[in-house]
């Protein structure tokens, strides 16, 4: 009887902030090599994982992670919980993702409700 480790899956959209804000927490805490990543790299192939993810669990959310065979996480801060409790590792002491998470995102949400705010603006025109 052969046993095979389970690999975790990170379903993940290319450009999304949080899919790169987990990817940054992984990759600086030496966890990377054990995940693999299925990304949605074209419109096709992210409406495909969409469809996935929501017949799985309920809704589209990236990134979201299988931790074990038909066990989905979505949210990018509970799978870095989960990541940072398997690799033993203080998310607070990572340097790169603190800057990420803690600097760069909220100014990319920031941005991006604005730029929302500015799109509703135009539509009323």
């Amino acid at each position: 009887m052969s046993t095979t480790q389970f690999t975790p899956i990170i379903y993940s959209k290319i450009g999304c902030p949080y899919c790169i804000k987990l990817r940054i927490f992984l990759l600086e805490a030496g966890l990377i090599d054990r995940v693999t990543f299925v990304e949605g790299k074209t419109p096709e192939e992210h409406d495909q994982l969409a469809e996935f993810l929501t017949k799985r669990i309920g809704r589209a959310s990236f990134p979201t992670g299988e931790i074990s065979p038909d066990n989905y996480l979505p949210e990018s801060d509970d799978l870095v919980d989960h990541f940072a409790s398997i690799g033993v590792v203080d998310p607070q002491k990572l340097p790169t993702y603190q800057a990420f998470s803690g600097a760069l995102l909220p100014r990319l949400q920031e941005f991006y409700r604005e730029y929302s705010e500015l799109k509703k603006l135009q539509q009323a025109k």
